[in-house]
């Protein structure tokens, strides 16, 4: 009885410190889930990237208090936001 319950603390152990996965898919089957998983990630930080404010609305708001961005950076912003005005009146 003593082996079993120390058995299932050492996985219990091992789970809290990210030796072992926390699931309960096969084993063949967890490399799947991870890359799974990390994909997942990706495509909710993309998601949340894709709608934070831009550097001018943050120094509008007052939030920041100059510009980070270099000139080339302003400059190529501008040029694609050009482009994108163009593109989108004709």
């Amino acid at each position: 009885m003593i082996a079993v319950h120390s058995a299932r603390f050492a996985l219990l152990t091992d789970v809290a410190e990210n030796i072992l996965p926390d699931s309960t898919a096969a084993p063949g089957l967890i490399a799947q889930q991870k890359e799974l998983q990390k994909h997942m990630l990706g495509d909710k930080l993309n998601d949340k990237i894709s709608h934070r404010p831009s550097p001018d609305a943050l120094l509008k708001d007052g939030v920041l208090h100059e510009d980070p961005r270099s000139p080339e950076e302003k400059y190529a912003e501008a040029i694609e936001e050009e482009y994108a005005k163009r593109e989108g009146g004709a």
